[in-house]
């Protein structure tokens, strides 16, 4: 079991991983065959396909003979048949609503939580025990929702400092889960029990 929870993705870099995780992924990653992608918008079908020519692994050198993205075209078995035989999986970006939908739906997080998973922005907030979405140019207000359960605290990515409304929203979630406000260019990687925090190279905090 490993988890990478990415905040975002580099804008200056025509949104690719960011060098230090590109690194890593490829020392990590490239033993495996085969990727599948939960989505955060599994009722568009045309996005769907257009996820699975992503090239952001190509980009550093990785090739998977597969990419498979799941979405509402599949039924029950074909998802467990799928999750049962792969082990590399990417919680991919966009709204955690309707990706946490999906998700419940299929019955994902016990199917998934003993495997390696990527999870980007709100794959990362759904991988919470108390998921937190904050207010945006998508979102009207803050909430906070039950995630998957596979972490224990909960994830605010894109984090900005000067953003007081959402730093004031957080600071009232905060009462009831810890909160770990990533920028942009920070994950955490989870591995068994341990618990590393990394952000371009200043700093690698284990717990």
């Amino acid at each position: 079991m490993k988890y990478y929870l990415l905040s975002g993705m580099d804008k200056n870099n025509n949104y690719n991983f960011y060098k230090d995780i590109a690194k890593r992924f490829k020392k990590e990653l490239s033993d495996f065959d085969t990727i599948v992608y939960i989505p955060t918008h599994p009722d568009d079908k045309e996005k769907c396909i257009e996820l699975s020519k992503s090239k952001i692994f190509k980009n550093i050198e990785i090739n998977f003979k597969k990419s498979i993205v799941l979405d509402y075209s599949y039924n029950l078995d074909d998802v467990k048949k799928i999750l049962d035989k792969n082990n590399l999986i990417f919680l991919y970006g966009g709204n955690p609503y309707t990706q946490m939908k999906f998700i419940e739906k299929y019955e994902i997080r016990d199917l998934i939580k003993n495997k390696t998973i990527i999870s980007l922005s709100a794959g990362s907030i759904n991988m919470c025990k108390n998921a937190i979405c904050t207010k945006d140019e998508d979102f009207d207000n803050s909430t906070i929702y039950d995630g998957m359960g596979l972490v224990d605290f909960s994830i605010e990515p894109h984090f900005n400092i000067n953003n007081k409304e959402v730093l004031d929203d957080l600071k009232n979630f905060s009462k009831t889960t810890d909160i770990y406000a990533l920028e942009d260019n920070a994950y955490i990687i989870i591995e068994d029990k341990k618990v590393s925090f990394y952000r371009k190279n200043l700093f690698n905090k284990k717990w």
